[in-house]
């Protein structure tokens, strides 16, 4: 197997990228936070609407002139893509919305970084990995034990909130190998700035057609949805585009396996969630299984 060399250019260190991807995934597990708090004064897909559409707006600050020399070919891919994240994240607001835990629900959406390889080989026909298989029913039967420990269930039967989030999981999975297709001539932080703009203009759309507009909302309700907009999103998109100039994907990747853990300790910590014991073996397999199944792509690298 020839060996393959990761050529960065000059500026940040590994371990200073590695700090900025530390601080993506903090930003992203906040994220969780702040919109839980404005679902409560806010409907959900008018805040998905509103966080997005300034957050994209936001980040075109800085790469503007990218996003208007593009090619029409471009500018298609950033549209489809974005109605594809718009779709994802007003289902995972849904989701947010029915959710008892952030923290357990934060792990059932970190299954899509497992249902990528699926997509792709059902879309693309990329050949299954063996990682993904020696995973998956590690994730299985920790999604089973999340279902078994729920609060809100007697014995074991399927939580609401974490069928929403599965549903959040597999259209995240999709956009991200729609957006791997469909982008690869296309920078980062431009693409980026289309996507959250297109998700937003469209959940504002449908907020119309079928939420109520008639609320009011506390400093509390703004201040968390401006942290939500420009924190967990603009500054967290900003921040993950600018360290991946100077680290691998692959390496990348095993830092941003980290957010759903920090969600499960804000859980902890700001709403006094705690995870019952078959929750925390749950958790810890589907976290296991992401593990195994990013060691076992950085071996075959």
């Amino acid at each position: 197997m020839s060996t393959i060399t990761i050529v960065r250019p000059a500026g940040l260190a590994q371990w200073q990228a590695d700090v900025l991807l530390l601080i993506v995934t903090l930003a992203a597990a906040a994220g969780w936070i702040f919109s839980k708090n404005t679902l409560t004064e806010l409907p959900p897909v008018g805040f998905i609407g509103i966080r997005f559409f300034l957050a994209g707006l936001c980040l075109g600050l800085f790469c503007y002139k990218e996003v208007l020399a593009l090619p029409a070919r471009a500018l298609g891919a950033g549209l489809i893509t974005g109605l594809v994240f718009g779709l994802a994240m007003m289902t995972w607001i849904q989701g947010l919305a029915l959710s008892v835990h952030v923290g357990v629900s934060a792990f059932v959406v970190s299954l899509g970084v497992m249902f990528v390889p699926f997509f792709a080989w059902l879309i693309f026909k990329e050949p299954l990995v063996k990682s993904v298989i020696l995973a998956l029913p590690i994730a299985i039967a920790g999604l089973a034990l999340l279902n078994l420990g729920s609060p809100q269930t007697e014995g074991w039967q399927w939580d609401g909130a974490h069928l929403v989030m599965l549903a959040a999981a597999s259209i995240f999975a999709f956009q991200f190998c729609l957006t791997a297709f469909l982008a690869k001539r296309i920078a980062p932080l431009p693409l980026t700035a289309m996507q959250l703009t297109v998700a937003g203009l469209v959940a504002l759309l449908v907020s119309m057609a079928t939420e109520s507009l008639d609320v009011s909302v506390t400093a509390f309700g703004w201040s968390n949805l401006l942290a939500a907009a420009l924190i967990a999103s603009s500054l967290r998109f900003f921040l993950q585009t600018k360290a991946l100039e100077f680290s691998s994907a692959s390496h990348a990747g095993m830092i941003l396996l980290l957010e759903p853990v920090w969600v499960t300790l804000l859980g902890w910590v700001v709403f006094a969630q705690k995870l019952t014991f078959y929750q925390t073996i749950g958790c810890c397999l589907i976290f296991s299984a992401l593990v195994l199944q990013k060691v076992c792509q950085l071996k075959s690298v």
